[in-house]
């Protein structure tokens, strides 16, 4: 079959259609206009387009007609639909894209009102069918008039299937929608989806607001100085920013990733080179040579943290002995003394005399008196040596 778009053909020729406003008339009657004719849309009775044809062939104007049902209903048995069955289960989402699938079909196939009913009834399978049995039953029990309609059909099964509070839920969905580890496009779907779920009626300007307060905040504080209009604006401005931290980060060395952490983890370690002590019994000079030996060779393994080319030795620090490895409350060193008997003075050389107290007396200077003039003092005092260094004076 030759193709009627052809230029010499339809070129100063009035070309009359039905159902040339939406779908495949529309289609057609824009392809007549880009090849030189002149279009008029006859609604979509065939009398009427008849009725003009006649009108305008008797005036000898030149007419080329088409009743765009009879292409349609040609294309759409060539074209087959396919809607999925239901089976009841309870999946608000799944249920919704169930619903509008069955409007497409409805809509593609222009099915009269009074199939549409039986036709959804075929699709509904197990526990779905089940219901809608039970449905017509309690109708037909109780004499109610059956359900024919779809917009009937698809109420009820809301009702059912969807929780009660659903648009109160997704409301509160959309609202509080945060980005959070989601990439700008994982978060955008979600936001417009919501955003159609919810049938939001916002201005551009109100809908790019709610889209921006929704991003990381790392995303909105490069956007302050941007002028965006619409929700697409902020999208499009939004993957740039997030491609320039990605490149960021994949840039950055790795001795400056967690930089936080090395400054506070790796400052100077504190050196035991100042802490000398001499070598007295129970081997505490050892302990603090062997700790030393045990810093200064790394403390391989468990013992250390690595930080790019430095090593930081987190062993435990003793403050009594300046040894590693240890604690001071388990330090070995803890439990010795060390006393320096000082020589008797001449006046303690003297023989005492022993001193005697009045009872009386002593009441009237002291508010206590128990009667022990003597004993051993229950004084503790520190005691700190120092080794004496080679080179100093005595």
């Amino acid at each position: 079959m030759e193709s009627p778009f052809k230029a010499d053909v339809l070129k100063g020729k009035v070309a009359l259609l039905t159902g040339g406003g939406s779908g495949i008339g529309f289609e057609i009657s824009t392809q007549f206009g880009l090849h030189g004719a002149s279009i008029a849309i006859m609604g979509r009775r065939k009398q009427v387009l008849d009725s003009a044809v006649s009108g305008l062939c008797s005036q000898g104007i030149p007419v080329i007609f088409f009743h765009v049902s009879y292409l349609y209903d040609d294309v759409t048995k060539k074209i087959r639909l396919e809607v999925a069955e239901f089976y009841g289960k309870l999946n608000p989402t799944a249920f919704l894209d169930w619903i509008m699938s069955m409007e497409d079909y409805f809509y593609w196939y222009a099915m009269p009102e009074n199939r549409k009913v039986r036709f959804v009834k075929a699709k509904l399978k197990g526990a779905a069918r089940l219901w809608w049995h039970n449905i017509e039953n309690q109708a037909h029990r109780t004499g109610q008039p059956p359900i024919n309609t779809w917009d009937e059909m698809k109420l009820k099964m809301k009702e059912h299937f969807l929780p009660t509070d659903y648009e109160q839920l997704m409301y509160t969905k959309l609202f509080s929608l945060k980005q959070g580890t989601k990439s700008v496009e994982e978060y955008t779907e979600e936001f417009h989806e919501l955003s159609i779920q919810n049938q939001v009626q916002e201005s551009d300007a109100q809908l790019a607001a709610r889209y921006k307060a929704g991003l990381r905040m790392e995303i909105q504080f490069e956007m302050i100085a941007a002028h965006t209009y619409t929700a697409d604006d902020v999208y499009q401005l939004a993957l740039k920013i997030e491609e320039g931290l990605k490149f960021r980060v994949s840039r950055r060395p790795s001795s400056q990733i967690g930089s936080t952490f090395s400054n506070r983890t790796t400052s100077k370690p504190l050196s035991t080179s100042n802490f000398r002590t001499p070598n007295h019994v129970n081997g505490g000079g050892n302990t603090q040579q062997t700790s030393n030996v045990a810093y200064k060779n790394g403390n391989k393994g468990k013992n250390s943290m690595s930080n790019g080319d430095r090593k930081v030795d987190v062993t435990p620090l003793c403050f009594k002995c300046g040894g590693h490895g240890h604690y001071a409350v388990v330090c070995p060193t803890k439990s010795l003394h060390f006393c320096v008997e000082e020589p008797e003075s001449e006046l303690e050389s003297y023989p005492k005399e022993e001193e005697t107290y009045n009872k009386d007396e002593v009441s009237e200077e002291c508010d206590y008196y128990d009667g022990m003039t003597e004993g051993h003092s229950l004084v503790v005092r520190p005691l700190l040596t120092v080794p004496k260094v080679k080179g100093e004076e005595d």
